[in-house]
């Protein structure tokens, strides 16, 4: 896609307030969606069903399904925009959670329940620079 004109190209409008400063984002293999990783590592999803989006927060807030001792790692958006996979870490160090959020327009559904697949149920020995368990 070429863009002729300072200015043009697609409008995303993202949901920032004054805790939310988008600090990274990811885009699809044939970029019709994108995640946006807030500085508060919150996730906002969304795709390019329109050629622009007038109004803040149109898309699908993924944080939803996330609890209060719950905190994101780190994800990963699907090449089809179907879902992002997310890895979740719970207060304490002790486990993570690997957690599916499917999205679209209409509906967004988390597999394997709401906490997610716990696939690390010892304890941390100890955390690496980036804050998870080893």
């Amino acid at each position: 896609m070429r863009f002729a004109a300072p200015g043009a190209g697609i409008k995303l409008n993202p949901p920032v307030t004054f805790d939310n400063e988008v600090v990274e984002y990811q885009v699809t293999s044939d970029s019709r969606a994108v995640v946006y990783a807030f500085a508060n590592r919150h996730l906002y999803w969304k795709k390019f069903l329109r050629r622009t989006f007038d109004q803040p927060g149109e898309g699908i807030d993924l944080n939803l399904p996330l609890e209060a001792d719950q905190y994101l790692v780190g994800y990963k958006l699907m090449p089809d925009a179907s879902g992002v996979v997310m890895l979740i870490g719970n207060g304490n160090h002790s486990k993570l959670y690997l957690k599916t959020i499917y999205t679209s327009v209409r509906q967004y559904s988390v597999d394997a329940g709401v906490h997610g697949i716990d696939f690390r149920l010892c304890g941390c020995i100890r955390r690496n620079p980036r804050g998870l368990c080893e």
